[in-house]
């Protein structure tokens, strides 16, 4: 028989774990930071009430759900008497987890101002919380397709009236597994993964806005910006940046293991260059077609595009990984993919990491599904093996030293 002590003990350790969570979500939905707190405290009273019943089912959706629910009657009821202010009591007091950028935790609760109750309900749900439409559902006590049409409108909305919302950042997790980066239309951001509070970065604006590209150097204290025009080298350590414009439009590129930029020139040079700007040495041959090349000490492993249309494609022009000698460019093994077409190339397959010196992990994204896999392959025997999948409306970054352990 459980006691109360322990019931006590299960529900504090629930509570210390779930209240930030559920604070974030209140103060998105109120818009106050005082009001969030105390419906999260109202829920969390609930909560104790019923936990010998609740313990062991999902007791986090059950308080979020009181949230939910009694913000949107407080709404209701005075929606009509008080014009509530999103943003006064936040600016001054921000909270943890909802934004640490000032910037841009105002322009989340503008925009979420202007939506309609059940709008905003919506959005916080399906966005912020991550929840699904049949759990956003669930929650609201709605229809799967009520949850859909509100959630096409609440966007159609912010697209008009808070487009920049919308501009998503793009994240990539350090080599090391211990700090992750976002870059966006705010700006970079960093932070360290065992609880450190997001950092910004004050970067050109050539690298700022959607789409940036953010790619760690080995040692995960350095990382690269890059749009269309010149990138951008950033050492968090000592706060210095480098432009590099021989990393303008698209250009095929990597870093060693010893943090040496190497990239295809458009002469089909392949270059490697030291991250303080000196040359190391410079490769003439043939290097066209390739994408995201990823460097071992002794090898280079890329995406190679189909550059000959032909009908039926001959074995060689198919879109396909290759695997290269670094000293002497010769090819150590090709795996073409099944059908022939230039989808691959892009996306859809790239190359990630050499576990080994004859060992290379790379994602794809077979044409027509709906997974995307992470998949080694065998250079010397050219076996192949299906490590994980995901939903292909993610996107995923790797530790790559950790998946080497």
């Amino acid at each position: 028989m459980t006691s109360d002590k322990q019931y006590d003990q299960e529900f504090t350790a629930w509570a210390v774990g779930a209240e930030r969570q559920l604070l974030r979500s209140a103060v998105l939905l109120t818009g106050d930071l005082h009001r969030a707190q105390d419906r999260v405290q109202e829920a969390m009273v609930k909560v104790a009430m019923r936990w010998p019943r609740l313990r062991g089912g999902q007791p986090t959706a059950y308080a979020r759900t009181i949230v939910v629910r009694d913000t949107i009657s407080w709404w209701r009821r005075r929606r009509r008497e008080v014009n509530v202010d999103p943003t006064p009591v936040l600016d001054r007091e921000p909270v943890s987890g909802v934004s640490t950028d000032a910037e841009a935790g105002l322009v989340v609760r503008r925009a979420l101002a202007r939506l309609t109750p059940a709008q905003r309900s919506v959005v916080v749900l399906r966005y912020f919380d991550d929840l699904t439409e049949r759990e956003t559902a669930q929650v609201l006590g709605i229809t799967v397709g009520t949850v859909k049409s509100q959630s096409a409108a609440a966007l159609a909305r912010l697209r008009n009236g808070a487009p920049e919302l919308l501009v998503q950042r793009t994240a990539a997790l350090s080599p090391d597994g211990r700090r992750v980066a976002a870059a966006g239309i705010s700006g970079l951001f960093w932070r360290e993964l065992d609880g450190g509070a997001w950092q910004r970065v004050d970067v050109p604006h050539s690298v700022t806005g959607e789409g940036i590209e953010v790619t760690w150097l080995p040692g995960s204290s350095s990382l690269v910006l890059r749009s269309h025009l010149p990138g951008v080298l950033v050492d968090l350590g000592t706060g210095r940046q480098r432009s590099l414009p021989e990393l303008t439009g698209y250009v095929a590129w990597g870093a060693d293991p010893q943090g040496f930029l190497t990239y295809v020139s458009r002469e089909g040079e392949l270059v490697s260059q030291e991250p303080a700007g000196g040359l190391r040495r410079v490769i003439i041959n043939l290097l066209e077609g390739l994408h995201h090349p990823v460097l071992s000490a002794t090898s280079l492993v890329a995406a190679r595009g189909n550059r000959v249309i032909s009908s039926p494609p001959a074995v060689d022009d198919r879109d396909g990984l290759i695997a290269l000698d670094r000293d002497t460019l010769a090819a150590r093994r090709y795996l073409p993919v099944r059908d022939a077409s230039s989808y691959y190339v892009g996306q859809a397959l790239t190359p990630r990491a050499w576990l080994d010196d004859d060992t290379v992990l790379f994602s794809v994204l077979p044409r027509g599904t709906s997974e995307e896999h992470l998949v080694t392959w065998d250079v010397e025997s050219g076996a192949l093996r299906r490590a994980t999948s995901w939903p292909a409306t993610y996107d995923a970054s790797f530790a790559t030293e950790l998946l080497r352990l």
